[in-house]
């Protein structure tokens, strides 16, 4: 479905905002990052002398923080391990360990709710209007509609039948307001909140004239903030980590139009 397909355009722009290196034998860069805007909270712990990243889940067991101090790691093939919190590091997708997926597909049913309305005022564009007429008219009717076709400013006609319509006023008007700029506008609008949630640049996806430099700067801030703290929580993973397994994991933000290219590249359209 259309949704379906937005909702991989969004998750392919998010997988590539970051790019990791030398992670566990098996683990790409785009797996790794598909694992935590799904799960929110990944957990890096040591099995047969091997490090391995999998999705962390907390079990019944808390500090008086409420804090988890117990954790169940499944894999995907169905193997699960049990590690208490000094035997593992905690990767988070941001600060919450909150997962980016639920809200990704929140903006693609919004926008694909847009796009329907489009689809629906483009087809009202071509609903004819419908003329009652006796069958003397008809013929007249179209004669007048194909002089409207080729522009005519002025339609003149001696038909009786066409006369005494216009008078009862038997014309079914099924015009409908051309809306699909405002709604274009709108999908605009959700496209950029998406890709300032995710920390990626849109003031150019905007018309230059409707942005004063103060709405340009408010909106970089918001955006580098959103994309530092996912960062930052990345890096605190791989100092952390490192330090733990003597691993030599490393992590580096992709500039813009890296994460648009290897998005696109991604992209199975």
């Amino acid at each position: 479905s259309r949704q379906d397909l937005l909702l991989d355009e969004f998750i392919n722009l998010a997988i590539n905002r970051f790019s990791w290196s030398n992670l566990p034998k098996g683990l790409t860069s785009e797996r790794l990052e598909e694992m935590l805007i799904s799960y929110g909270t990944l957990g890096a712990f040591e099995e047969n002398g091997l490090v391995v990243i999998l999705p962390l889940f907390g079990t019944n067991k808390v500090n008086i923080y409420n804090e988890h101090t117990d954790f169940r790691l499944t894999g995907f093939n169905g193997l699960e391990f049990t590690r208490s919190l000094d035997q593992l590091v905690k990767l988070k997708n941001n600060p919450l360990g909150t997962e980016d997926l639920s809200t990704l597909q929140l903006y693609a049913k919004k926008i694909d709710d847009i796009e329907q309305t489009q689809d629906v005022n483009l087809f009202q564009q071509c609903i004819p209007k419908i003329i009652g007429t006796t069958k003397d008219g008809i013929l007249t009717a179209k004669n007048i509609v194909k002089q409207i076709k080729e522009f005519k400013f002025v339609v003149f006609t001696k038909s009786k039948a066409i006369q005494n319509q216009l008078n009862k006023e038997d014309v079914l008007d099924n015009t409908a307001p051309y809306i699909l700029d405002k709604l274009s506008d709108y999908e605009t609008f959700y496209r950029n909140k998406v890709l300032t949630f995710l920390g990626i640049n849109n003031n150019n996806v905007n018309k230059r004239e409707r942005l004063i430099q103060d709405e340009v700067n408010a909106n970089n801030d918001y955006i580098q903030i959103n994309l530092d703290l996912m960062y930052d929580m990345r890096s605190k993973f791989c100092e952390e980590v490192n330090a733990l397994f003597g691993t030599n994991i490393k992590v580096e933000k992709r500039k813009v139009e890296d994460v648009y290219s290897n998005a696109q590249s991604n992209n199975p359209e």
